[in-house]
């Protein structure tokens, strides 16, 4: 595996060039397509997308810590948490209630040259979010030190999750064959994939692409970035194809940087660095140093990514398998140990000590760090089929025989930054990872997951009902899906997924452990085994459309609802939380293909488990050339 420090490298000169000669020829040409001649033509279209996104609720003090609701001016203490959610706060405190968040502006421009059997693509976007730039927030973050009632610093985030800048989309050649009459398409470069069906779930087979998260809110950005590839799709026969490709650069996912408003945890993203242990409040535990030292971030090679997909059409139904080896591009917070040989001035021997103790030496404090686990193998089969006139039906299972799994972050915590053998004689038995810690060499790289047998299946229907309501039709599409670990052990032996939002009991169903790390008084969600990856999760997910074409003049209105049910178990990669339920509703406006509006209205769901006070309505209006 290779190193390197949590933030990036600026957007290089030739970038901004390329795009402005791009977004101009764009702007300049009078239609999409011009022909040079009869072997060659080009294409330029885009779109300009303005939008603004609301929160739509207030954040939920469970995931806020008491004493920095206090810097915040906050009335009414009791209710906010008293010792947990101080690392995942920073949002919430900067957006703590109904208000605007967001005010992206992006244009997107993408040219495409066509000559005889070669094609070359290059796309692009620029964006501007004038309120996330010049917005004074109450809070701060980590990045810019927990300065208040200034703007957020955005210039350690990652380059793609900052408030401006420039990027490609897309850059590939493309050459069509025909070698012993079959059909061969071969692509090198920055490209999408889109692998299995699955249309609600993630984590089965279509993983190729890394998620861009700060813009699931916002229609008409991508969600996905592209991958550096070389791929071939070959047709066996007519019926039967073969598609295949080697990833040349591994990409990690843009996750939402500290201290913005729908950022989740406040030490992951690029130029987030450090986590709080202890402290009066976050500011003055960042000037006092009392934080947890991010190490740097320990990446996937580059090499060993490939896959394999067969296709076999027969007729109304089409049957997939694939074959693919991955790395991942999510991270898994990992420590590395601490290195003392002595006791602190306390008499015991915790891997993380404040400044204060005179013992402390910041080269030997444990540290933690975010790893990217290699050679994730996943084998899985799809299908989708048409029944009757207009019946689409859709599936697809998966299987991942080494799939990472986070340990719960609380275990890390309470194993790595403390004393586990004191602990353990406080409480009467082990801690739940005491024995790793223990065993760990000093100095060492503890990966933070387990390597689990995981299985994921879903099913689905698509289905237009016509004349609904004076409409044209109405599309509902519904999909169930369900996740298995083949291989979960015990509470008592590992547990993984769950935040330390609550604290921990230290071990499975300990009394004491649970007044001592824990939150007895948060009532159920304090220190019970509810939480935690379980073997078994499912739910399902519902949308239904209505489609009135020509309503006024040219313009298509859709108005949308949506609605999702987690009805058993908890997943480990946030697909499913029992009893979580999840909705919205919408309405986009379309005038042929050049101008889209979209108003919707997005609920997170109720679940004290998983990040469900994220709320938001977006608008959006986009207009296309």
């Amino acid at each position: 595996m290779k190193m390197r420090f949590p933030c990036r490298a600026p957007e290089k000169i030739v970038l901004s060039a390329a795009l402005a000669t791009s977004f101009a020829t764009a702007t300049a040409m009078a239609t999409e397509r011009q022909a040079v001649n009869n072997d060659m033509d080009v294409k330029v279209s885009g779109s300009l997308i303005a939008g603004a996104i609301w929160t739509a609720e207030n954040a939920n003090p469970d995931y806020i810590f008491r004493r920095n609701a206090q810097v915040v001016g906050k009335s009414d203490l009791s209710m906010y948490n008293p010792k947990g959610g101080r690392n995942g706060d920073d949002g919430r405190l900067n957006y703590t209630g109904k208000e605007l968040a967001s005010t992206p502006v992006i244009l997107n421009a993408k040219l495409e040259a066509r000559f005889r059997n070669y094609k070359a693509v290059v796309a692009g976007k620029a964006w501007y979010d004038h309120h996330q730039l010049h917005h004074d927030v109450p809070f701060g973050s980590l990045a810019n030190g927990y300065q208040a009632n200034v703007p957020l610093d955005d210039s350690q985030y990652n380059r793609l999750a900052r408030f401006n800048g420039l990027a490609f989309t897309e850059a590939y050649l493309e050459g069509k064959f025909s070698p012993f009459q079959k059909d061969l398409t071969i692509r090198a470069g920055e490209q999408y994939f889109k692998w299995g069906e699955s249309l609600f779930f993630i984590n089965g087979v279509n993983v190729i692409n890394p998620f861009f998260t700060p813009a699931i809110r916002l229609s008409g950005d991508s969600k996905r970035l592209t991958t550096n590839a070389i791929s071939a799709s070959f047709s066996v026969t007519p019926a039967t194809a073969m598609t295949m490709f080697y990833q040349l650069a591994w990409e990690d996912t843009v996750v939402a940087p500290c201290g913005t408003a729908f950022s989740s945890r406040d030490f992951i993203a690029d130029g987030c660095n450090g986590a709080r242990p202890v402290g009066p409040n976050d500011r003055v535990a960042y000037e006092s140093g009392l934080f947890i030292e991010r190490g740097n971030n320990i990446d996937a090679r580059d090499g060993g990514q490939f896959g394999f997909s067969l296709s076999h059409d027969l007729g109304n139904t089409t049957l997939s398998a694939y074959l693919i080896n991955i790395h991942s591009r999510r991270p898994y917070t990992s420590v590395i140990t601490d290195s003392y040989s002595q006791p602190d001035d306390s008499g015991i021997a915790p891997g993380w000590r404040p400044p204060s103790d005179s013992s402390a030496d910041a080269d030997k404090n444990a540290q933690y760090v975010l790893e990217y686990p290699e050679d994730q193998q996943i084998y899985g089969v799809s299908f989708k089929s048409l029944a009757g006139q207009a019946t689409r039906l859709f599936g697809e299972y998966s299987y991942r025989p080494n799939q990472p799994v986070q340990l719960a972050t609380a275990d890390l915590i309470a194993a790595f930054a403390n004393d586990p053998a004191y602990l353990a004689s406080v409480i009467g038995e082990d801690l739940t990872l005491g024995q790793d810690s223990i065993n760990a060499a000093p100095g060492s790289v503890y990966q933070g997951y387990d390597r689990r047998k995981v299985s994921q299946l879903t099913l689905g229907v698509i289905q237009p009902v016509p004349g609904v309501l004076g409409s044209k039709a109405l599309v509902v599409a519904t999909e169930a899906g369900a996740k298995y670990i083949h291989d979960l052990p015990s509470q008592s032996e590992r547990r993984y997924s769950r935040t330390d939002l609550y604290g921990s009991d230290l071990a499975s169903g300990n009394a004491v452990g649970c007044q001592v790390a824990g939150q007895p008084d948060r009532g159920s969600t304090g220190c019970s085994k509810d939480g935690y990856a379980s073997q078994f999760s499912w739910g399902y997910r519902l949308r239904s459309q209505l489609i009135y074409p020509n309503v006024v003049g040219a313009f298509t209105l859709k108005p949308f609802v949506l609605f999702g049910q987690d009805v058993k178990g908890w997943s480990y990669d946030a697909n499913f939380s029992e009893g979580r339920l999840i909705g919205g509703a919408g309405i986009s406006a379309e005038y042929g293909q050049r101008l889209t509006t979209d108003l919707r209205w997005i609920s997170t769901g109720n679940d004290p488990f998983s990040a469900t006070d994220r709320d938001f309505i977006s608008a959006s209006i986009a207009l296309n050339f």
